[in-house]
């Protein structure tokens, strides 16, 4: 193979100028690199998209269905946990005639229903508000065009005075940085892609997980569900800002210093490109853990 590329690669120097302009190295690059944008533009697109519109809104319609089919058990486990929070929390029938018991029970069995009956409504209000923040980062130039990769043009000029036994080492490393982003980049896609697959578990089944709300003294696993969901909604934000990190990073990288041998600045560039991209994976698969802790889940 290395044969193979370094006869093709001579009788590229042989024919010169745009033979050159199609040397395999930059396109390898090349390619990666548009791969690795169309997965930031995507995903991009992606965090600040409402359920209802993913996918032309085809999943949401399975789940309203499923959310209005959970939602009759979860009014009827609602009235099972009432009875059952009652009847822990009152020693003695005689309690439920203080007025102030009465109320709180009625309120808190009220404010049960009314989560179960609109939670739908309530699932879309939360979502549109943290999409707010993360519109918030966007709107103030915190992501910008800098967050794209791209080759420079010293590269360009780097490799292709790059003789044929120094650009073989880099052809490879280019090869495998090709392939070693095309990967992130689809981790990444899938990352995202998850946390719309989550928000909709959570929403089809959370009239029954929060029906406990109406039991006195059995709320606690429904607060935990309430933390989680928050925190998969907080995710598109910290996503977001992960975005921005990255950003700071890859503007940083490549930087050519006066009297750098050129075959070393085609390694620098690489490998700090690669971490930066490496920077925003850890990010992105960080953001789950971090905002569930925000949220003390």
């Amino acid at each position: 193979m290395v044969r193979v590329f370094i006869y093709i690669h001579f009788k590229l120097y042989r024919q010169g100028g745009d033979a050159l302009e199609q040397n395999w190295i930059i396109s390898n690059l090349e390619a990666a690199f548009d791969t690795w944008n169309l997965r930031l533009k995507e995903l991009s697109e992606l965090l600040l998209m409402s359920p209802e519109e993913f996918r032309g809104g085809s999943i949401w319609k399975i789940i309203k269905s499923v959310f209005d089919a959970m939602k009759g058990i979860g009014l009827s486990l609602m009235v099972l946990f009432f009875v059952i929070g009652i009847l822990r929390s009152c020693t003695d029938f005689s309690e439920l005639k203080r007025p102030e018991r009465s109320i709180r029970l009625l309120l808190r069995f009220v404010l049960t229903k009314a989560i179960l009956t609109y939670g739908m409504d309530l699932v879309l209000m939360t979502f549109r508000f943290f999409t707010g923040v993360g519109s918030k980062l966007m709107g103030n130039g915190l992501i910008n065009d800098a967050m794209f990769a791209s080759v420079p043009e010293k590269i360009k000029t780097a490799v292709e005075g790059l003789n044929i036994l120094e650009s073989v080492p880099v052809w490879a490393v280019t090869l495998l940085g090709s392939i070693f982003i095309t990967v992130i980049s689809f981790v990444m896609i899938l990352t995202v892609y998850g946390r719309f697959f989550r928000i909709y578990l959570y929403t089809a089944f959370s009239p029954i997980a929060l029906s406990p709300l109406a039991g006195e003294g059995m709320e606690r696993s429904s607060y935990g569900f309430l933390r989680n969901f928050m925190g998969v909604m907080l995710e598109g934000a910290l996503l977001i800002l992960s975005f921005i990190i990255y950003s700071r990073f890859i503007s940083s990288s490549g930087t050519y210093e006066e009297g750098m041998d050129l075959s070393l600045y085609v390694w620098k560039y690489l490998g700090e490109t690669v971490f930066s991209m490496l920077v925003l994976l850890g990010s992105v698969k960080a953001s789950d853990r971090l905002s569930r802790e925000i949220f003390g889940g």
